[in-house]
């Protein structure tokens, strides 16, 4: 199962959240969900990609993205930025061993620790009745006794106006002043 990634929510974050981001996206672990998005700048296109191998051709970045959420803007844009990218972005060139030295792909090792987790439970079980067994191991094949990995982004905000001052502003209804100054979250 791919980690959906929407992303108007993405392109809202900071590089470092994009970037990793683009990791998932470069190992087929993630599909892009685009709804809401008529376009890109450059910019975005080239980070949101940063990871991406310069030899993927459209076929294989469409596997990357659900395709019923592009618009025909971003669509075209994709396909341009596909066709110019390979002279635009130099990727460094990293080796084998080197990829085996410095990579550690957590959902391989996440996979690794259930299956021995699996194996330790199921040394505890001796189950004779073969429609029970069946059961079992059909529970435990849906992974009933382990959830799903959890990926979650802890992004640095950079600190803005206050609310009191986004009141003064006219950025914010003045009654977001009185309500949050209970919260004691206005300044």
């Amino acid at each position: 199962m791919k980690l959906p990634i929407k992303l108007q929510d993405l392109l809202q974050q900071n590089e470092s959240v994009i970037a990793a981001a683009s990791t998932f996206l470069s190992q087929k672990l993630a599909i892009l969900d685009c709804t809401g998005i008529k376009s890109v700048t450059p910019e975005q296109l080239t980070l949101l990609f940063s990871s991406i191998p310069v030899s993927w051709d459209l076929t294989e970045i469409e596997q990357i993205i659900d395709s019923s959420t592009v618009s025909t803007i971003l669509s075209h844009q994709l396909r341009e930025w596909i066709n110019q990218r390979g002279s635009t972005i130099q990727l460094k060139s990293i080796t084998n061993d080197e990829l085996k030295l410095n990579y550690l792909d957590i959902f391989n090792f996440r996979n690794e620790v259930i299956g021995d987790y699996r194996r330790y439970i199921e040394s505890f079980l001796k189950i004779r009745d073969a429609k029970v067994k069946a059961f079992v191991d059909a529970e435990l094949d849906k992974g009933q006794l382990w959830t799903e990995p959890l990926i979650q982004f802890n992004p640095t905000y950079k600190k803005g106006a206050t609310v009191t001052q986004l009141v003064q502003q006219r950025v914010l209804h003045p009654e977001c002043d009185r309500y949050f100054s209970k919260l004691g979250l206005t300044h």
